[in-house]
């Protein structure tokens, strides 16, 4: 099942997908026309009664917007309790602030949508 979304602030227009795959997600960013490759990072949820206590990333290509990308996958982890592999790709030069809490709320539109399609 892929689930997407798309919303506009101010001029800037992002575009989000979750892929379910059979035990993981494959989750995309965007602020261009297409999604694109970006930074990508893994995420791991946390795993009950091991040493992994919360969920944690990596990540595997790419430096732009390292930080939002990590927080992002964290939290996608955290809420849909399986692995994620997220494409993170932002050209925008919005300070990361701004431009998080626009990415919290189309995340909460994607998990809406894809709580719905479940």
């Amino acid at each position: 099942m892929v689930v997407s979304v798309e919303r506009t602030w101010e001029g800037i227009k992002l575009k989000a997908s979750l892929q379910t795959l059979r035990d993981s997600y494959l989750f995309f960013l965007t602020d261009q026309n297409e999604f694109g490759i970006g930074t990508i990072i893994a995420g791991v949820p946390a795993i009950k009664d091991s040493l992994i206590t919360n969920p944690s990333s990596t990540a595997l290509i790419g430096t732009r917007d390292l930080n939002i990308s990590k927080i992002i996958t964290k939290n996608l982890c955290k809420k849909l309790e399986k692995p994620i592999i997220s494409f993170i790709d932002l050209k925008t030069t919005m300070p990361e602030i701004k431009l998080g809490k626009y990415i919290v709320e189309i995340l909460e539109s994607l998990l809406q949508e894809h709580k719905k399609n479940k």
